[in-house]
């Protein structure tokens, strides 16, 4: 049931070049490249709570590249296709996390940004994504006069259920059997290997199997970054619990305000 995904740490890498260099004085190229050189020193960084490491930051051709690792099975939950990722939806949905005062900041001084994920176990290229100065200056303008809209949470949610295979195991006897999104409800369906009913929960199973919910979606660094725009979207996050006759016997409703 992860939510983690590309995006969200694409918004990373954004961020941790960028909230330093908006706070430089006379926004000079070589202030900026200094900057770079602060985050240069203190790699290769491992993201809190996950296994993806930026490995080494440069700069060639006025593009800020990064290079990150991540392991393949980690990968095959998080990736976009190339074109998604490539898209200009995509791209305004990163942004969208970032200032304008930063983005300004690369266009003013014709820097563009570039991501290169590499496998942690085999070294090999799994996708680039670049923009260059020009191309983040059309995605701000084309998003400013309302000619484009990024991905929405939802929408980014709906690629990640896509993926999953169903059914799967998901622990002894339980298993994920359906994933679907309604409404602004993202919903998940678990069925247990044995006969249940709704009165052999005590209140305090459920309290138990909500916390343990609840424990899982806040180790998920995409939704807890994005708790913003799923509170203001109102998206909550649905568990059905079903026996091995298929009858529900619990549910579980998780709120935006409950993360």
């Amino acid at each position: 049931m992860r939510s983690t995904n590309l995006i969200a740490l694409l918004l990373l890498l954004v961020l941790c070049s960028c909230n330093n260099v908006s706070k430089t004085k006379g926004n000079k190229r070589e202030e900026i490249l200094r900057e770079l050189a602060y985050f240069q020193d203190r790699l290769p960084y491992t993201v809190p709570g996950t296994r993806f490491t930026i490995k080494d930051i440069s700069i060639d051709n006025d593009i800020v590249a990064y290079t990150c690792s991540v392991y393949d099975d980690d990968w095959k939950t998080m990736s976009m296709e190339s074109d998604v990722a490539n898209s200009d939806r995509n791209m305004a949905r990163v942004l969208s996390n970032v200032s304008n005062e930063v983005v300004d900041i690369f266009i003013e001084h014709g820097i563009g940004l570039k991501y290169i994920y590499t496998s942690e176990e085999t070294g090999k290229t799994l996708l680039e994504i670049e923009m260059s100065a020009d191309k983040l200056k059309d995605i701000k303008d084309k998003v400013e006069n309302g000619e484009l809209e990024a991905y929405t949470i939802l929408e980014i949610a709906q690629m990640e259920l896509a993926k999953l295979e169903i059914p799967s195991q998901i622990d002894e006897g339980i298993w994920m059997t359906d994933a679907y999104i309604k409404g602004h409800n993202v919903y998940y369906v678990a069925t247990i290997e044995a006969e249940l009913e709704p009165s052999d929960l005590t209140s305090s199973d459920k309290a138990e199997m909500k916390e343990n919910v609840l424990e899982s979606l806040k180790g998920e660094w995409l939704i807890m970054n994005q708790k913003n725009e799923i509170i203001k979207e109102n998206v909550h996050f649905i568990y059905v619990f079903k026996d091995n006759r298929g009858r529900e016997f619990a549910k579980l409703d998780i709120s935006p305000y409950d993360l």
